[in-house]
């Protein structure tokens, strides 16, 4: 094969693949894109290919392997070394990505992309103010992106800078108004603003552009207003709400396990917490509630729906009480509760103290003093492992 084949054969290969992997078959494109490679293997540009394919097929191993000979044979080039950042980012290597990313800014500092992607990794680290920073930048230059709006969003959030939040929130939707997260977020915040209606608005949005957002469809029925200013709407208020119950009740039946990670990350996003603050008998509530609750453990832990034999006590023996809160702290939870455990009779009670929550202070030390086992199990422990404990 002469020089003029090899190329018209490596460019049909290239564009077969190009056209592959805008199709989302991930795995013919690799193929091709690998024909293309055997033909022409130094050509920097199907090496950064090959690796940004096995970059999106998970295989991270390939994906470095080709984007470092890609930036040996062309180290100017910012996306090499941009995508290699990902890729690192990806595997968990903070450090390592954080250098590529900054020699690709180094290298082309106005490149949106490399400052939204550079300040969501910073921002999955907990750097924040950081992130905030690029993403600034990134918008200086490019006003109308719609990632940089929609993360800069999210990360003045998290800093509780709610109205600028809300602001960027609204670009992402004026600029991308199927963005369906964005519709999410922006409802996170409004309910936290008080502002019921919009709220249920920005989650049936959600829905609507994705059915099978879970969580939106959770937020969407059991959504409560945190304060009401006419009691006269509490009924319709309650009624709304038990509806909702009553449906994901009759709905709810997770098979995958991507479905069941999502059903019990929207029921641990919920909660029924201001239905107290309507005054009225709630056992009707508790329960029905319970029962849909019973549900997602049941179907996301199928190993623990067996309870264990009830252990009998023996006469003299002290009867064993646990108590699990992440408000062991100080906390109006700790305020009014903790009297419930240490005034216990130590003579006919053994208590255990399960401490979920991440703060530990001196309202934490003062149950730990006066208990029989106290154990501090932080938020980033498993569910899984926390119930077997």
């Amino acid at each position: 094969m002469n020089a003029e084949e090899i190329i018209r054969n490596a460019t049909d290969a290239l564009r077969e693949g190009l056209e592959y992997r805008d199709a989302g078959q991930l795995s013919q494109s690799a193929e091709a894109l690998e024909r293309a490679l055997n033909l022409l293997p130094r050509e920097p540009e199907i090496l950064y290919l090959v690796g940004t394919v096995a970059h999106e097929r998970g295989e991270w191993v390939k994906a470095i392997r080709h984007l470092g000979a890609a930036i040996a044979a062309r180290p100017e080039e910012f996306r090499y070394h941009g995508q290699l950042a990902q890729t690192l980012r990806a595997m968990g290597r903070i450090e390592a990505a954080e250098e590529r990313f900054r020699t690709a800014l180094r290298l082309a500092p106005e490149d949106p992309a490399i400052r939204v992607n550079f300040g969501a990794m910073l921002q999955e680290a907990g750097r924040i103010e950081e992130a905030v920073t690029h993403y600034r930048q990134a918008l200086e230059r490019h006003p109308e992106l719609v990632e940089a709006h929609f993360n800069l969003g999210s990360a003045l959030g998290e800093l509780n800078q709610n109205e600028e939040a809300e602001f960027h929130y609204r670009a992402t939707l004026r600029l991308r108004p199927e963005h369906d997260r964005a519709h999410y977020n922006l409802g996170i915040l409004l309910q936290n603003e008080g502002l019921f209606a919009e709220t249920i608005s920005c989650f049936t949005q959600a829905c609507a552009l994705r059915p099978d957002y879970t969580r939106a469809r959770w937020k969407m029925l059991l959504s409560l207003p945190i304060l009401i200013d006419d009691d006269s709407r509490i009924p319709e208020i309650r009624a709304r709400w038990r509806q909702g119950v009553q449906t994901l009740l009759a709905t709810t039946r997770p098979q995958t396990s991507r479905e069941r990670r999502e059903t019990w990350e929207a029921a641990s996003s919920v909660t029924n917490f201001y239905l107290n603050y309507h005054g009225q008998n709630d056992r009707e509530e508790q329960r029905l509630y319970g029962q849909l609750l019973t549900r997602v453990a049941q179907a996301c832990f199928p190993g623990h729906i067996q309870a264990p034999p009830p252990r009998r006590i023996a006469p003299g023996e002290k009867m064993r009480v646990g108590f699990v809160s992440s408000y062991f702290c100080g906390h109006s939870i700790f305020k009014t509760h903790s009297r419930w455990i240490t005034g216990l009779d130590g003579t006919r009670f053994e208590r255990f103290v399960f401490h979920t929550g991440e703060k530990f202070d001196l309202s934490s030390r003062h149950i730990q003093e006066r208990v029989e086992h106290f154990f501090h199990l932080p938020p980033t422990l498993p569910p899984e492992s926390l119930i077997e404990t």
